[in-house]
């Protein structure tokens, strides 16, 4: 029964480890094309199919990426790839970031030939096309154009900057176009390439105090970003400055530590082979310092970026090894002194020894009186008073020494009361009474 038993839980132990972990993952749309296959989340899966991890993609289109958040926080979905600009609050302080993925850079696509002298009379005399993805990115156009003392009086706003039929729309009606995009993006590479089409507009400033840096801290989740030449199919033909914000995987916090781990460690350990099929996988980087986060890092995250950190032991090696060598010195003090106090003792019973010895040497003497073997009594009566005094005053231990020290002054004492009774008996015998 026993054997059955054990076998029973060894299947079932077996069974645990070798099955497979399906998570969920909120996405709006398929971010590298609009073929599932080519999806973030599909690339993703190939690589985590490893570790037994089955990512599956959940399509959701609403308009506002805190609906991904607040399905996540409900446990309806695992996980979500969501911008890292959302207003949150308390009600979301379950989840938790679980590594940054890829920037979404803003772009601001200025037509070439037109009678506008400059950005300002641009965009106050122009129509502006604002192509958004959801309503959170709203603000933070608005707060940048506030920035660089831009104001559009014509504005039209387009949703889905993905979708082909968007971006046609837009550069039909468009004198600027405003949208945040991926830099793998093929249809922003086509609008530059375009005759006389577009230019993207770059701010001016690079060094440190720019106009991109102020903005920065007004928004925290905002990275200055600095857009390579030739990165959207060979434009632009120089670097264009602007910002980002990454797109951030987030999750509930009561996500297993061990799986957010190894979600971690098999992404970064192949990215160069994501990168192959998409560059922006190149992107990724285990320096997490350079983002502010909504929400803290997982604590799975925490302990794969730390994996390379020495231990509490290894870190303080060198003063807990002279914190033990304090201890041994201190433990060895504190003995060597107990030691010392219980040899004082011995030593102060031993005294007692000594006289009780000394006394009883003279009472065996020839020519002892009966008065000096009484006054030995005495001095006898007066140590073991003596003796009892440090006793209490825990000068000395009532171990076996004092039992020692106590038989040994019992017997002497008899033996020098016996002589004394002895000497008092013959001096009566040999008195001889006076005649009248």
């Amino acid at each position: 029964m026993d054997r059955i038993f054990i076998s029973l839980l060894i299947v079932l132990l077996l069974t645990s480890c070798t099955s497979k972990k399906t998570i969920t993952v909120l996405t709006d749309r398929y971010e590298s094309s609009m073929r599932a296959d080519h999806s973030v989340v599909a690339q993703l899966s190939a690589v985590l199919h490893s570790i037994d991890i089955n990512l599956q993609e959940n399509v959701d289109t609403a308009s506002l990426e805190r609906t991904f958040l607040k399905r996540v926080k409900a446990k309806e979905a695992d996980m979500a790839i969501v911008k890292n600009d959302i207003l949150i609050d308390d009600s979301l302080a379950d989840l938790r970031t679980v590594m940054p993925l890829f920037p979404d850079v803003f772009l601001m696509l200025c037509k070439k030939e037109t009678s506008y002298k400059n950005i300002t009379s641009l965009m106050e005399h122009g129509r502006v096309v604002m192509i958004t993805d959801k309503k959170e990115e709203i603000p933070i156009i608005n707060g940048f154009l506030e920035s660089l003392k831009l104001d559009p009086r014509n504005v039209i706003f387009l949703k889905n900057p993905q979708e082909p039929a968007t971006l046609q729309r837009a550069k039909e009606n468009a004198d600027v176009i405003i949208m945040f995009s991926s830099l793998n993006n093929p249809m922003v590479g086509n609008l530059l390439a375009e005759k006389p089409g577009f230019t993207l507009y770059s701010t001016t400033g690079k060094e440190p105090g720019s106009v991109i840096d102020g903005f920065s801290l007004k928004f925290p989740q905002v990275v200055p970003y600095l857009i390579p030449q030739g990165i959207f199919n060979g434009f632009p033909n120089e670097p264009v400055q602007t910002f980002a914000i990454y797109d951030v995987l987030v999750c509930h916090k009561d996500v297993e530590p061990e799986l957010v781990y190894d979600f971690n460690e098999s992404v970064f350990n192949a990215e160069a082979r994501l990168a192959q099929d998409n560059f922006e996988f190149g992107l990724l980087t285990e320096k997490f310092n350079n983002h502010t986060f909504l929400f803290p890092l997982h604590a799975g995250t925490v302990a794969y970026l730390n994996r390379n950190q020495p231990s509490f032991w290894e870190r303080y090696s060198e003063l807990v090894g002279l914190a033990v060598s304090i201890l041994a010195v201190i433990v060895g003090a504190i003995s060597t002194s107990y030691h010392k106090l219980k040899q004082r003792k011995k030593d102060r019973i031993d005294e007692y020894y000594k006289r009780i010895i000394e006394i009883d040497d003279r009472a065996h003497a020839l020519s002892v009186t009966r008065q000096e073997l009484e006054s030995m009594l005495q001095e006898l009566s007066h140590i073991r008073k003596r003796a009892f005094q440090l006793l209490v005053s825990e000068r000395i231990e009532a171990n076996h020494a004092f039992i020692i020290f106590l038989l040994l002054m019992q017997s002497t004492v008899q033996r020098i009361d016996t002589e004394a009774e002895h000497l008092r008996h013959l001096s009566r015998s040999t008195f001889v009474p006076r005649e009248n």
